[in-house]
C-alpha cells in the first residue's frame, strides 16, 4: 500500500541507496531523484528566508547568522550540499538555502513557545535528517524519534550517526506507529511530509502519535492530490485531534498557499 507522494518513487530508492552506498551517501544531495523531494530549494528562496529571519528582530537569530558566518553549519558537511553565497549584509560563504530552511523552522518554534531544552520530539517524514541536526546543534539535551518511510528511515541512522552521533534517536516506520501509542511526545513536527501521506496513513498517525504531542508544527502543503494522493484537510484534521488547532500562512511560502498549522 502506497503510503505517501514519496513512497515507492525514485526519491525513496535514491535514500536507500545513499545508506547503502558510501559513495552514493558522499553525493546524495546531489542526487535528481533524491531532488525531487529534498534538497531543491534555490538561492533565491534561501535569501527570502535570511529576510524574514531578519526581520524579526530575534536575538537568536543574530546569534546563528553569526555562528553560519563564521564556519559551515554541521549539516552542509555531509551529502555534498550546494553552498551558496549571501551577502546582503550577511557574508555567508557557505551554506545551503535547505540548512537555512531548517533553522527558519528551529526560529519559528522557539518564537513560538513550543520548543524547550529536554524535549522529546517526533518528526513525521524526516528526510535525511537535516531538522533532527539543527536541531540538536541548538540543544542537546533533545530526543527524537523519527518516523518515515524504510528507505529514509536507513539514510537517517547513517546521517545522525555523523551529524549528532551522541543524540538519542528512534527510527519508526509507517507501520510501527502502533507502538508509540502510549508514548508521550513535547512535540511533533513535519516539514510537509504529514499532508504529503495518505488519508488511511494520517488517521493512523493522528490515532498513534499525534494525540499524544502536548505541541505541533506541521507545514502543510497540497499538492497531494496531484500525485493521486487522497489527503484529508486542514478542518478534517481539526475535528480529528484534541487540541486547539492554530492556522497561519507559511512565511516565506516554498509553495502556493501554505499553511502552518500548530497547536
Amino acid at each position: 500500500m502506497k503510503t505517501s507522494i514519496a513512497d515507492k518513487t525514485p526519491y525513496a530508492y535514491a535514500a536507500f541507496e545513499a545508506a547503502l552506498s558510501d559513495e552514493a551517501f558522499a553525493n546524495f544531495k546531489q542526487n535528481p531523484h533524491y531532488q525531487q523531494v529534498l534538497e531543491h530549494m534555490s538561492k533565491e528562496d534561501g535569501q527570502k528566508i535570511l529576510d524574514y529571519l531578519v526581520g524579526l528582530g530575534n536575538p537568536t537569530v543574530d546569534s546563528w547568522i553569526n555562528k553560519l558566518s563564521q564556519k559551515p553549519h554541521i549539516n552542509d558537511k555531509f551529502g555534498s550540499p550546494t553552498l551558496v553565497s549571501y551577502d546582503k549584509g550577511y557574508h555567508f560563504k557557505r551554506v545551503s538555502p535547505s540548512t537555512l530552511r531548517y533553522i527558519k523552522v528551529m526560529i519559528d518554534l522557539e518564537t513560538m513557545g513550543l520548543l524547550h531544552s529536554g524535549y522529546k520530539i517526533v518528526e513525521i517524514g524526516g528526510g535525511y535528517g537535516g531538522q533532527a541536526t539543527v536541531l540538536w546543534d541548538w540543544n542537546n539535551s533533545l530526543e527524537f524519534t523519527m518516523i518515515d518511510l524504510k528507505e529514509a528511515v536507513a539514510l537517517q541512522r547513517k546521517y545522525l550517526r555523523n551529524t549528532i552521533p551522541k543524540a538519542k534517536v528512534d527510527y519508526i516506520s509507517p507501520k510501527e506507529t502502533e507502538f508509540l501509542r502510549e508514548s508521550k511526545f513535547d512535540l511533533v513536527i513535519s516539514n510537509y511530509a504529514f499532508s504529503e501521506c495518505t488519508r488511511e496513513i494520517q488517521i493512523q498517525y493522528i490515532q498513534d502519535v499525534i494525540k499524544n504531542c502536548k505541541h505541533g508544527y506541521i507545514t502543510w502543503n497540497f499538492i497531494s492530490e496531484q500525485h493521486g494522493v487522497n489527503s484529508i484537510s486542514i478542518d478534517e484534521f481539526k475535528s480529528l485531534v484534541p487540541f486547539d488547532v492554530q492556522i497561519m500562512e507559511e512565511k516565506p511560502t516554498t509553495s502556493f498557499n501554505n499553511k502552518i498549522v500548530w497547536w
